[in-house]
């Protein structure tokens, strides 16, 4: 009967090893808090939708034909998760991940995979992605092309370049404690939250691009000690700007 079993939850145990392959109908598995489990093998688990292996001791994830999968919550030093046609939110917060690749995930919205030692990333084929937390990592260049991102996280970090120019709906930036020269956003016609405080290397940033929300939050001063250079729209940006608290009057706000 149990190779019927759709819904395990063996959470907060202290499990080493599991056998799930007879169950081949499982739909939602939930393994959390087991600290000495160091291995699984999900190859059999197919019908998987819900998965959380969050606070284990996995080292090695594999998801290669959990085609069902939407939901995955783990924590692992290794990941390999591609062809996921289903998969919505994935989170691998607080691991031990050193590169982080992950290709043709058609329906993935959320990733959360701050807090880990991320020097590599490579992202791809991945259309819906709205919301990208990669805050307290060691990745020093970002550029990917994901044309539905809205909501990116990447404060605490190592950057030296940053590419935002095949991310046209982003509509807030936090990017804050970084080793960035310069910020270019003038092809994010949406952009209305910026945070980039303690980027003292930071010279020059460019908000000019045909767009001002009335609503708009740009913390962009502080800890900026090289800052020269704010390209603006004309008008209530270029006034809003002008009037952010602890603006030197060596920087010079421009419209051209």
């Amino acid at each position: 009967q149990l190779t019927k079993l759709e819904t395990l939850n063996l959470g907060e145990n202290d499990f080493e090893t599991i056998d799930l392959k007879p169950l081949t109908q499982l739909k939602d598995l939930r393994l959390y808090k087991n600290e000495r489990l160091k291995t699984i093998d999900l190859s059999a688990n197919t019908a998987l939708e819900q998965l959380y292996l969050q606070n284990t001791g996995l080292e090695k994830l594999d998801l290669t034909g959990l085609n069902s999968l939407i939901n995955i919550t783990a924590n692992t030093s290794f990941l390999h998760s591609s062809n996921l046609p289903n998969l919505e939110r994935l989170e691998v917060v607080k691991n031990k991940l050193t590169e982080l690749n992950l290709s043709n995930l058609p329906s993935l919205r959320e990733l959360h995979a701050n807090s880990n030692a991320i020097t590599e990333l490579k992202l791809t084929q991945l259309p819906a992605l709205q919301r990208l937390n990669l805050y307290g990592n060691l990745i020093s260049s970002f550029s990917a092309e994901l044309p539905t991102l809205m909501f990116l996280f990447i404060y605490e970090n190592v950057l030296t370049k940053a590419d935002f120019s095949k991310t046209p709906l982003l509509l807030e930036c936090m990017i804050g404690g970084n080793n960035l020269k310069e910020l270019d956003f003038s092809t994010n016609s949406h952009l209305r939250t910026l945070e980039a405080t303690n980027n003292p290397l930071l010279e020059t940033i460019n908000l000019k691009n045909d767009y001002f929300d009335e609503e708009a939050e740009y913390d962009i001063i502080s800890g900026n000690k090289a800052l020269k250079t704010i390209k603006v729209d004309a008008g209530a940006e270029e006034a809003l700007v002008k009037k952010l608290y602890g603006i030197s009057a060596s920087v010079n706000v421009t419209t051209e």
